[in-house]
């Protein structure tokens, strides 16, 4: 998971919120779903958001030719405070 900040006439600014790799989430096959909660370091926790920064989650997928996945979704779990 990356951050991307934006800002008018300058380079955007990735930031990495969540180190690539596993994270806990199985590398194995099953013929069954997998449900797995990912949560991210407390120093990655965001208190503040503004509107010109973008929050990127990706997936990558290492198959033989012959594989297929079905991804039924993913669901992010955001609290936001308009004070």
């Amino acid at each position: 998971m990356t951050k991307t900040k934006y800002v008018n006439g300058a380079t955007p600014v990735v930031t990495n919120l969540l180190a690539a790799g596993a994270n806990g989430l199985p590398t194995a096959v099953n013929a069954n779903p997998y449900v797995t909660s990912v949560a991210l370091p407390s120093a990655s926790q965001i208190a503040l958001t503004d509107r010109t920064s973008r929050y990127i989650v990706e997936l990558t997928f290492v198959l033989p030719a012959t594989s297929t996945v079905f991804l039924p979704g993913i669901f992010l779990d955001v609290a936001f405070n308009h004070n």
